[in-house]
C-alpha cells in the first residue's frame, strides 16, 4: 500500500477536512499529511479528527489529534533505500564477475577493429558498473556539487584532453545536495566522457551549478516533482556528430542518468542549434537536477590525497600473467584502459591497433627481451610514447610494484603529468 499524503499547511486545507468531518460525521483516522516547516522543510503528520456531538447529538465541532511521524516514516525510507541499493550492488557485482574475463578475451583474440573496439567499450562500462555497485552502500552526504566538481579540474582536463577549453563552477557556490560524492564525481566524469565524443578540437565546456526551483510545468520536463533543486549544467559549444549516438556515448550517458536517479534527480539531454554564448552554432547541453538540502555541506576530504586516476590508455609488458594481470586490474579501478601483452612482438601488435594511441607503457625489468631494447622498440613506432620499468623486487631497476599499488599509482600519474622528452 502506498500513501499519497496531502500537503496541508494549516489553512485552507486544514479547515476543508474539519468541515468534511461536521458535515460527514465521520471520524478521519492517522490521515498522513505533510506540512511546511522552516527552510522548506516538510514535516510528517499522522492527523486524527473525531466529530464531537452536542446535546442534540449533531456535530458540533471538531478534535483534532496529531502525531509527528516525521522520523519514523524516514527510517521506513532509508530501509526500502538499502534494500533497492544493495539488491543492485549484488546483481552489478554478479554481473561484473560474469562479464569482464569473456570481454577481456574477445578483446585480446578479436582481429577484427568493430569487434575489438566494441568489446573494448563493453568492458569499460562494467568496470564503471563494477564502481557503481562498490559504492551503492555507502552513505550519502550534505556535499556542496560547485566545490567537489571544481576540485575535479585536473581529471576532467585529463578526460578532455589536449585542444578543449574547459569552464568549471565558482568553488564558494554552498547549494548543498544529498549524494555519495563518489557517485557524484562518477556521474560527473561519465557526462563529460560523453560530451568528449561531440566536441571538435577548439571547442568549449562550461559545467556551472546553481540553485534552481522547478514549478510544476518545468518538473514535467524531468518527471520530478515540484521543489528546490540544484542543477549542474554541462554546456558544450560548438559540437559536430549526428543525432545518433554509438554504444559507447549511449552507455555513459545511461550510467549517468542511473547516478542522478540514485540520487533522487534527474537528467535531461537537450542539442539547439544556437546557445546562450554564442549564436549560429551548435550547442550541446545535459542538465542534471538533485533536490536541495537547507543545511551546512560537509567538506568532502579537505586534504585530499594527490589524484591518481586518469582515462588514458596504457600498456603492461610483463611475461608474469599474475603480476601483469594484478597490474592492469588496478589501473583499471582507477579508470584507464588497459591494454596487456606478455612479449615484445605481442606489445607491438597491441601498439599498432589500440585506439586512443598508448600514453605509457609499463614495462618489467625482467622481461627477456629486455626493459630498455622493449622500450625503444615502442618509442621508434611512438616516439611520444612514456614509458615506466617495473621491478618484482625491492631495490631492483624501476618502480616496485609488489609494496604499494597507491605508489604504483602515483608514479603512473606523474610520468603521464610530464611531457615526453
Amino acid at each position: 500500500m502506498v500513501l499519497r499524503p496531502e500537503l496541508c499547511d494549516g489553512g485552507d486545507v486544514a479547515r476543508r477536512h474539519e468541515r468534511e468531518v461536521l458535515q460527514g460525521g465521520r471520524p478521519q483516522i492517522a490521515r498522513i499529511e505533510a506540512t511546511q516547516v522552516a527552510a522548506g522543510r516538510e514535516q510528517w503528520l499522522a492527523v486524527s479528527r473525531i466529530p464531537l456531538t452536542g446535546s442534540d447529538g449533531k456535530p458540533s465541532g471538531v478534535i483534532v489529534v496529531s502525531e509527528d511521524i516525521s522520523d519514523r516514516l524516514q527510517a521506513a525510507s532509508l530501509l526500502r533505500h538499502a534494500e533497492r541499493t544493495g539488491a543492485v550492488a549484488r546483481l552489478a557485482a554478479a554481473m561484473t564477475a560474469d562479464l569482464q574475463t569473456p570481454l577481456s578475451e574477445i578483446e585480446n583474440l578479436a582481429t577484427d577493429d568493430r569487434i575489438r573496439s566494441a568489446a573494448r567499450n563493453a568492458n569499460d562500462l562494467v568496470r564503471q558498473l563494477a564502481a557503481f555497485a562498490r559504492r551503492q552502500l555507502a552513505d550519502p552526504i550534505d556535499v556542496a556539487p560547485a566545490s567537489l566538481i571544481s576540485r575535479m579540474g585536473s581529471l576532467l582536463g585529463r578526460v578532455l584532453g589536449d585542444g578543449l577549453a574547459l569552464d568549471l563552477p565558482v568553488e564558494g557556490l554552498r547549494s548543498a545536495v544529498r549524494v555519495d560524492p563518489r557517485q557524484l564525481e562518477l556521474m560527473v566524469v561519465a557526462i563529460v566522457r560523453h560530451v568528449r565524443g561531440y566536441m571538435p578540437q577548439g571547442s568549449k565546456l562550461a559545467i556551472d551549478v546553481a540553485p534552481q526551483t522547478l514549478g510544476l510545468e518545468r518538473s514535467l520536463g524531468f518527471g520530478l516533482p515540484a521543489g528546490e533543486y540544484v542543477r549542474i549544467r554541462f554546456l558544450a559549444y560548438p559540437v559536430e556528430g549526428g543525432a545518433d549516438m554509438n554504444e559507447a556515448l549511449r552507455a555513459r550517458l545511461v550510467l549517468a542518468q542511473a547516478i542522478a536517479r540514485h540520487g533522487g534527480g534527474a537528467l535531461r539531454f537537450q542539442r539547439e542549434g544556437e546557445s546562450n554564448f554564442r549564436s549560429n552554432i551548435d550547442s550541446l547541453a545535459i542538465e542534471v537536477v538533485l533536490p536541495r538540502v537547507f543545511s551546512i555541506p560537509r567538506m568532502v576530504d579537505p586534504t585530499p590525497a594527490p589524484d591518481t586516476r586518469g582515462v588514458e590508455s596504457v600498456l603492461v609488458l610483463d611475461d608474469d600473467l599474475h603480476l601483469r594481470g594484478a597490474v592492469a586490474a588496478a589501473l583499471r579501478q582507477l579508470g584507464y584502459a588497459v591494454q596487456q601483452a606478455e612479449h615484445l612482438d605481442e606489445a607491438l601488435a597491441v601498439q599498432r591497433n589500440v585506439r586512443p594511441p598508448l600514453a605509457l607503457a609499463l614495462i618489467s625489468s625482467e622481461l627477456a627481451a629486455g626493459s630498455g631494447e622493449a622500450a625503444r622498440a615502442l618509442q621508434k613506432v611512438q616516439p611520444e610514447l612514456r614509458v615506466l620499468v617495473l621491478s618484482r623486487h625491492l631495490g631492483g631497476e624501476g618502480v616496485v610494484v609488489v609494496g604499494s599499488f597507491e605508489a604504483l599509482a602515483a608514479r603512473v600519474r606523474q610520468a603521464l603529468d610530464t611531457r615526453p622528452g
